[in-house]
């Protein structure tokens, strides 16, 4: 059975305050505390790349895991939508500069919010069918690179961070299964649009015009993302109890996308649960995008061991969403 043996989490050096945001956007205090439910976050350096993050998590995952040595891993995934590049992708960047063997399969999944959950059920289901024993995952979105300085809402919530997690066929604690949705109706609530191909802003195909030039950052619609949070969120947690044939009394702990402290107390009380088995732990990290379950998961995983049942619940971006039960 696959699972998950060890998680690093890498925060970048630099820190945005509340002070700081209070002082450019007037935010208050009460706000920023008992709705977002942030103190500080820490932001990449201007030139620190997703990879650079990534593989700042990778030597930590490495450094606490002596017998996890480069040379033994065969399989490398990387959860970003901000890659380095458009091409080639970044976990063949990291192969390289983490001096994983060449016989190492690598490849990138394209996810946000929710893309951790997304990624384990990838691994797993790779681990299983395929017989990979040492798997990596690293997850990056350093979204201070696309956040509008101006947009006080994104400001407030978002923070950098990379995580590592070695997956194996060797575990105590397993990964159950799995349950997921999206809607691409509702794509345009949490969305850039400028760089692809259909907006490109060099090149061939380029738009000339302020609306295929304007938008290069973050957008979101926060109250109808939280309505879908209310509406989906909970009804998939239901599904993957069951699914797992579990009762919702048997959980331990449950680990939500750390969305906001606003959007993880709504979710506790939605779904009728102890306010001790619900943690919310994004004080001085703020939203992490992918990386917001995993840094959870591990000290979560570090504080109690192995053998605790554990839901994970991912949302967002697609919009999307996923559920899956470790025990």
């Amino acid at each position: 059975m696959a699972g998950i043996k060890s998680i690093a989490t890498y925060f970048p050096k630099n820190r945005v305050y509340n002070e700081e945001l209070i002082k450019r956007f007037g935010l208050s205090t009460e706000f920023l505390m008992d709705k977002v439910g942030v103190l500080t976050r820490a932001v990449a350096d201007k030139g620190e790349t997703t990879s650079d993050m990534c593989f700042a998590a990778a030597k930590l995952l490495f450094s606490k895991n002596p017998a996890l040595n480069p040379s033994a891993v065969d399989l490398l995934v990387v959860c970003t939508q901000n890659p380095d590049y458009r091409l080639p992708h970044t976990s063949a960047l990291l192969q390289d500069r983490l001096n994983l063997p060449n016989s190492v399969a690598a490849f990138d999944i394209n996810l946000g919010c929710s893309g951790y959950i997304y990624c384990l059920a990838v691994c797993k289901s790779l681990i299983e069918s395929l017989g990979f024993e040492n798997v990596v995952l690293l997850t990056a979105d350093p979204y201070s690179k696309i956040l509008d300085p101006e947009d006080s809402s994104s400001a407030a919530v978002f923070g950098d961070a990379a995580t590592a997690t070695w997956l194996s066929n060797r575990a105590d604690n397993a990964i159950g299964l799995f349950t997921f949705g999206t809607d691409g109706s509702r794509a345009g609530d949490l969305m850039i649009k400028g760089g692809g191909v259909k907006f490109p802003f060099f090149g061939p195909g380029s738009n000339p015009s302020r609306e295929g030039l304007e938008d290069p950052f973050l957008r979101m619609n926060g109250k109808r993302l939280f309505r879908f949070i209310k509406k989906t969120v909970p009804n998939d947690v239901k599904k993957c109890l069951e699914k797992n044939r579990i009762r919702i009394d048997e959980i331990d702990y449950f680990i939500f996308h750390q969305a906001s402290k606003y959007a993880v107390d709504s979710l506790r009380e939605d779904l009728n649960l102890e306010e001790s088995k619900v943690v919310c732990d994004m004080l001085h990290s703020g939203n992490t995008i992918s990386s917001s379950i995993p840094w959870v998961l591990q000290t979560v995983l570090e504080k109690e061991g192995p053998g605790k049942k554990i839901i994970l619940s991912g949302f967002g971006v697609g919009l999307s969403w996923g559920s899956c039960l470790i025990y």
